[in-house]
């Protein structure tokens, strides 16, 4: 599900939970958990990837609509959880993209503090609208610290995916290299960043992202209430079920 790896002076944080890396409960609070524990133990960078042929597809919306009420509530604690964890991690987080990235999983990406994303045919973008279901307010804010401030609303409402390019120019990631030297790339850039002493760093981190947090910690809880309302609705649980049966029926 989830697999820290030591390299040189980096830590990796894979994601694995295949196909293509969506997230669960489960391994929502396996990825807090990790980044943590990797916080709390060293002063290295951290690089963040996926296994397989995506980066993360977002949410396993099967399981949401398999679960019941207690469960959405606890998935939309989770997301907050994981999204918040990694969005003020104090020390330099990379993202490497290497695959698909699409609504939570685009939202990870964006709690990075620099993104590399392999070149071809992948997609990223936050569909969360498409599918019908409400963001959290924490992942609003990681959007809007993460792409070109003219572009948030479209994003958001138009819930489109780009390709790596038009990602770059959008600010979902900050730059595009070959599939094969995204991981080398992200380690790099992850080294660079860590050369700065780490109180340094984790200082003008916090200032850097402080609107946001401070949004998050104030508006966050009455926002967060209203969108697990959401999420328990039948409304929005018929969106899904017409989404997924969608793109069953265009993937067939």
């Amino acid at each position: 599900m989830l697999e820290v790896e030591r390299r040189g002076a980096v830590d990796l944080l894979w994601l694995d939970r295949p196909p293509v890396n969506a997230a669960d409960l489960e391994s929502l609070a396996a990825l807090a958990d990790a980044v943590y524990q990797v916080e709390a133990s060293s002063d290295r960078p951290l690089v963040l990837s996926g296994r397989g042929p995506a980066f993360s597809a977002g949410a396993d919306l099967y399981g949401v609509l398999d679960g019941d009420e207690s469960y959405a509530a606890r998935f939309v604690a989770a997301l907050v959880r994981a999204f918040t964890t990694l969005f003020s991690f104090p020390r330099p987080l990379v993202g490497a993209v290497n695959g698909h990235a699409i609504a939570g999983g685009a939202i990870l990406a964006c709690c990075c503090d620099h993104v590399v994303c392999a070149d071809g045919r992948l997609k990223v973008g936050v569909s969360e609208l498409a599918v019908g279901v409400p963001y959290p307010l924490a992942a609003l804010e990681v959007v809007r610290h993460a792409v070109a401030p003219e572009r948030f609303e479209e994003v958001v409402f138009l819930a489109g995916t780009y390709s790596p390019a038009e990602a770059r120019t959008i600010g979902f990631v900050d730059e595009v290299v070959p599939a094969e030297s995204v991981l080398d790339r992200a380690v790099s850039v992850a080294e660079t960043l860590g050369r700065v002493p780490a109180a340094t760093y984790e200082l003008i981190k916090k200032a850097v992202r402080a609107p946001a947090l401070e949004r998050i910690a104030q508006q966050g809880p009455a926002h967060d209430e209203a969108a697990t309302r959401g999420w328990q609705s039948t409304e929005v649980r018929e969106s899904i079920r017409a989404f997924l049966d969608r793109t069953v029926r265009k993937d067939g």
